[in-house]
């Protein structure tokens, strides 16, 4: 959120602004987690035929994609990690989905 004095108009700041989703890797797995929960209730009702192959193809995809297309590479270590995460919630996501069926 942006907090302004009573009476204060925001007004444009020099220089670069960080900001960051999550303050450390585990929130950002606990995070991961909720979430995959969430999108594993919304496949019940997508018409998608789902198969185990999806349990190991989707991850990998994701990985791939996060890392080389969407140029996490370039983020060093802390790319890796982030890819490996949203990998992992790729996982996540259509393994609770089986675990319910």
């Amino acid at each position: 959120t942006l907090e302004v004095k009573n009476g204060e108009k925001p007004k444009l700041v020099e220089g670069l602004l960080y900001h960051y989703s999550y303050n450390s890797v585990k929130e950002h797995i606990i995070r991961t987690k909720k979430y995959s929960r969430l999108s594993s209730e919304l496949l019940k009702n997508e018409k998608e035929k789902f198969g185990f192959i999806k349990l190991i193809y989707k991850p990998l995809w994701k990985f791939f994609s996060t890392y080389f297309l969407k140029l996490g590479v370039l983020d060093g270590n802390y790319g890796i990690i982030i890819c490996l995460i949203q990998s992992y919630g790729s996982f996540l996501k259509y393994y609770y989905y089986l675990k319910r069926r």
